[in-house]
């Protein structure tokens, strides 16, 4: 089995076996992939795994990562081989790249960070998915890039933020060749993270609670040909972190998430979005340090919410009073008391864009911004639920009395 490959990799071992670092150290410096780019029986290596049939999937094709794909070439192998013989041995590292191309996928562990959410241990979300602390992850790389500070002793926290501690995990599986030839049609992923986002933003409905994404990769197992690799090509998205806030994450608050997600995965896309968007503004609300700049996030979420069937050309403020209490009321006296915390939300979102800071208006007609703060973040947080319960009411009919019921936007 793989003869050429097999009698290059004894050379190899034979010429560079007495440099081999510490078993500890084997994943520092890119020192395998040095080796089959720059010397001559490295390339003699990546020579032969492109000319075995049976490796033609190393050939630059795309390997589904369990989030998406990702390009593995032949040097890739060579490194990989190189280092797996090394640890374990020839035979071991051969069998290991016979065994992953016969299964159907082997297991992996996809991880998002998280910021915001902590918990003591691994604790189940849904089947497959669990929120861990990160330091029951078993990869030192992905450690250190969630929390820097925490596993990196030279490195400077960001202002305000010590790092993700606490992780969601979904099992997942590594294939080893994934087509996008064009008689292949649409291609389809095994999983991506945005199931674990969508689960991250839904913990932003629990009071007091503000979930933000951090760093996303896959950690696969050992054996897997190249599964080193995907752990160093994660990414991490460009949130807007504010200050630090910490939720220690309760079985009453995974309910909440259980409760919803169903809900949320019946609506259409552009829906889901909609209201993920939402979700996410009223968790930067809940960071902010300026008050002016928490209202703007709530005003932008509840007219998201409230008033996307308007044109720039349909008047507001009156839309967004009654659409709210008729939304959460259930009777004229809920309704009545609903319009008066629509209309500050209104107000305050309305001085922070015209006035660049909030006052009380003279005489109480208006509740004190910073008193009145807490109950606006959860007012927002009610009509994401209230949506996600109805599954897309008629907002327009509500202010007719038509019934709540999921019949779409608008007439």
């Amino acid at each position: 089995m793989f003869d050429d490959i097999r009698r290059i990799l004894e050379e190899i071992q034979k010429v560079y076996g007495h440099s081999v670092p510490p078993r500890n150290r084997i994943d520092e410096g890119g020192l395998y992939l040095k080796l089959v780019t720059e010397n001559q029986l490295g390339n003699k290596l990546t020579q032969a795994i492109k000319n075995e049939p049976q490796l033609d999937c190393y050939g630059g094709s795309m390997m589904e990562t369990g989030r998406g794909a990702s390009r593995i070439e032949a040097q890739n192998l060579a490194a990989w081989l190189v280092r797996r013989s090394f640890i374990e041995s020839i035979d071991r590292a051969l069998q290991d790249v016979a065994d992953h191309l016969a299964a159907d996928g082997n297991g992996a562990l996809e991880v998002l960070g998280v910021y915001g959410l902590k918990v003591k241990s691994p604790v189940p979300i849904i089947d497959g998915v669990h929120l861990v602390p990160i330091g029951s992850l078993p990869s030192p790389t992905v450690r250190a890039f969630l929390n820097p500070t925490l596993f990196l002793h030279h490195a400077t926290p960001l202002p305000g933020m010590s790092g993700a501690n606490a992780a969601l995990t979904r099992t997942c599986k590594v294939r080893p060749k994934f087509s996008t030839g064009p008689d292949q049609g649409e291609i389809i992923y095994e999983g991506s993270s945005v199931k674990l986002r969508t689960l991250l933003m839904l913990f932003g409905l629990v009071e007091k609670a503000a979930p933000l994404p951090g760093f996303a990769t896959v950690l696969a197992n050992e054996n897997v040909p190249c599964g080193n690799m995907f752990a160093a090509g994660g990414s991490s998205e460009l949130v807007e972190v504010g200050m630090e806030r910490e939720l220690e994450v309760s079985q009453d608050h995974i309910e909440v998430v259980r409760k919803y997600l169903p809900l949320f995965e019946a609506l259409p896309e552009p829906k889901q979005q909609t209201l993920l968007r939402a979700i996410e503004r009223l968790s930067l609300a809940r960071r902010r340090t300026r008050i002016e700049d928490q209202y703007l996030d709530i005003g932008i979420a509840l007219e998201m919410l409230l008033l996307r069937d308007l044109t720039e050309n349909d008047p507001v403020s009156l839309p967004f009073r009654l659409r709210g209490a008729w939304l959460l009321g259930s009777n004229p006296e809920e309704r009545r008391d609903l319009e008066r915390v629509f209309k500050s939300i209104y107000s305050f979102r309305s001085m922070a864009v015209h006035e660049g800071r909030l006052k009380t208006r003279k005489k109480g007609k208006q509740p004190n911004p910073s008193d009145f703060l807490g109950e606006a973040i959860e007012t927002g947080c009610a009509v994401v639920k209230r949506l996600l319960e109805l599954g897309d009411p008629d907002l327009e009919g509500l202010i007719w009395g038509a019934p709540l019921t999921s019949s779409g936007i608008g007439p």
